[in-house]
């Protein structure tokens, strides 16, 4: 006589659940369960609570990839975009200060213009800071007792 196989009872409407979902998946009914039953116990999960777990889980993970993303968008943010606006405040500053350089060079010698060029580079290197001043650099964090590197 075979050894006696361990039963297991389940309500009848878990059994149809069971049967259909076995059948769909082309398995036995003993196949499914213990396929079922391998999952939740190879990960420690209590299958009672396991759908708010699971779900809970997968929200967890998406908000930490969300995080990540826009740390990401921030960072770039803060190099790759202020670089660019940097050079283009940079090249307005230079273009209104090398048209009053040109129309002061047109009476001046080169001592005159030494010194003139000198004084509008400090002045453009002023104005650039001056503008840029409210734009947050890289590693700088907001105002919410954040620390700021400067």
């Amino acid at each position: 006589m075979p050894p006696k196989q361990p039963a297991v009872r389940v309500t009848p409407g878990t059994h149809r659940k069971a049967t259909a979902a076995a059948d769909e998946l082309d398995l036995t009914l003993q196949e499914y369960a213990d396929a079922a039953i391998a999952y939740f116990a190879d990960r420690g999960l209590n299958p009672v609570d396991a759908r708010v777990r699971e779900g809970t889980l997968i929200m967890s993970q998406i908000k930490k990839l969300g995080d990540r993303v826009f740390s990401y968008l921030q960072e770039q943010e803060r190099t790759l975009l202020l670089t660019l606006l940097e050079t283009v405040v940079r090249t307005l500053v230079e273009v209104g200060a090398t048209r009053r350089t040109v129309e002061l060079l047109a009476s001046q010698d080169q001592e005159e213009f030494a010194a003139l060029r000198k004084r509008n580079n400090a002045a453009i290197d002023k104005d650039v800071e001056t503008i840029l001043s409210g734009v947050k650099r890289p590693g700088q964090r907001g105002e919410k007792g954040e620390k700021k590197q400067n």
